[in-house]
């Protein structure tokens, strides 16, 4: 059975692109089949895996809107096992199209039951808001995965998605199973110590082991089309994010 993550923060910056790509490259390098469904019109995911958003014929926008099935708009990567449902400025304008249409929240999810069998992870890269798009990752997915920067500010907007998950469940009786990633940390930061400190005493066994370090490395390799594991495999950020893909895949 597959496994459908959302990776999701209404806040920009806090590593949800980074954590979306390079959880999907350690997941295929670990010979999982995967597909990444780049939601978020920046396409930052289509970018961070060598692909120029410009120069795309179809994107998931042709899905999404115009109904396209997903194997006519997936392209392969650069690395084994890994697809990708590419995306760029075009989806600024899905929300607008879509609005109007009857079930509309559920469109994404049709589409991936159409292809379900053909991955064993599929990890969707929300756009940093809660609206219809991030709306139909959520309904689409059976757990979700919230990166929280080591940062105060991050805590914000925490229980407000929490509290989004709580409403769908109440209204569409969907209830994907919720983590949280600590990522951007300093090991000499107190500041941030104290940030995960209060995530872990509100939130307890929901907050990954694992912790990201804020690391030049992991910045540096979207730049060059790479996941850092290609990229700088021996660096902290590396090391890290395989550790975080065994977490994941030893929980499932």
């Amino acid at each position: 059975m597959h496994t459908t993550t959302s990776i999701v923060n209404r806040k920009g910056g806090v590593g949800k692109t980074t954590t979306s790509v390079n959880l999907a490259a350690d997941l295929a390098i670990r010979q999982k089949k995967v597909l990444l469904v780049d939601m978020d019109p920046q396409g930052g995911s289509t970018v961070a895996l060598g692909i120029d958003k410009r120069n795309l014929d179809k994107t998931i926008y042709n899905s999404v809107v115009g109904g396209l099935p997903l194997p006519e708009i997936i392209v392969p990567t650069s690395i084994s096992n890994l697809d990708i449902a590419p995306c760029n400025l075009e989806m600024d304008g899905a929300e607008l199209s879509i609005a109007p249409r009857m079930a509309r929240e559920l469109i994404l999810r049709r589409l991936l039951v159409a292809i379900s069998n053909d991955y064993d992870q599929i990890i969707i890269d929300c756009p940093p808001t809660m609206g219809l798009l991030t709306l139909n990752a959520l309904l689409a997915c059976n757990q979700v995965v919230i990166p929280v920067m080591a940062e105060y500010h991050s805590l914000e907007g925490t229980e407000d998605i929490r509290q989004t998950l709580e409403d769908i469940a109440s209204f569409y009786d969907h209830r994907p199973r919720t983590r949280f990633l600590v990522t951007m940390a300093s090991k000499v930061n107190n500041h941030g110590k104290a940030v995960i400190n209060v995530l872990r005493e509100q939130f307890g066994g929901d907050v990954y082991s694992t912790i990201i370090p804020r690391n030049i490395k992991v910045a540096e390799a979207p730049s060059f089309g790479k996941p850092v594991a290609l990229y700088a495999p021996n660096s902290p950020g590396a090391k890290a994010y395989k550790k975080f893909a065994e977490e994941f895949l030893h929980e499932q």
